[in-house]
C-alpha cells in the first residue's frame, strides 16, 4: 500500500511539475462571420506559433516555458487589413493566458439604424439611432424623414 501511495505521490508531483512548465494559450477571434484566420502567438522568451482559428473563432496552443512569469502577445490581420494585438500575462500561480481579438466591427457591438418603433424603417437590431427614421405622414404617399432628431418634411 505504501508503494502505491509513493508512486501516486510521485506521479502527481511529476504532473504538477509538467503543468508548471507548460503554458496554455487560449482565445477567441470575435466577429469572424464564418471566416477563419491565422493567429500569431509570441511569448516574451521568443517562441512563436501560428494557429488557424476554429470555425467558431476559438484557438488553443501550448508553449514550453521555464519562465516564472511573462507576457504572451497574439495578433491577427483584421478585415480592414490592420494588425490587431492582444496581450496576456502569466505567473507562477496561473500558467494560462486567454486572448480576445476582434476581426471586424467595433468592440461595443453597436448597430446603427432607426431605433424608433413607430418609424417605417424601424430596425429592431439597432442600438444607436443614426437619424435615418422615416415616418408615415398619416395619408398619401409622402413620408417624413427624421434628420438629427427633428422631423423634416
Amino acid at each position: 500500500m505504501k508503494r502505491v501511495t509513493l508512486t501516486l505521490a510521485s506521479l502527481l508531483l511529476t504532473i504538477f511539475a509538467f503543468a508548471q512548465d507548460t503554458l496554455l494559450v487560449q482565445g477567441v477571434v470575435t466577429n469572424l462571420t464564418g471566416a477563419v484566420v491565422d493567429v500569431t502567438i509570441t511569448t516574451d522568451d521568443g517562441q512563436t506559433a501560428i494557429i488557424t482559428t476554429n470555425a467558431d473563432g476559438t484557438f488553443e496552443t501550448y508553449f514550453w516555458s521555464d519562465n516564472t512569469q511573462g507576457t504572451v502577445t497574439g495578433s491577427i490581420t483584421n478585415c480592414d487589413g490592420e494588425t490587431v494585438i492582444a496581450e496576456g500575462f502569466y505567473s507562477p500561480f496561473f500558467f494560462e493566458v486567454y486572448l480576445t481579438l476582434e476581426y471586424c466591427g467595433n468592440s461595443t457591438g453597436d448597430v446603427w439604424g432607426c431605433t424608433d418603433f413607430f418609424a417605417l424603417n424601424f430596425n429592431p437590431n439597432a442600438t444607436i439611432d443614426d437619424g435615418s427614421c422615416i415616418y408615415d405622414n398619416g395619408g398619401g404617399n409622402d413620408s417624413t424623414e427624421c434628420e438629427n432628431g427633428v422631423l423634416a418634411q
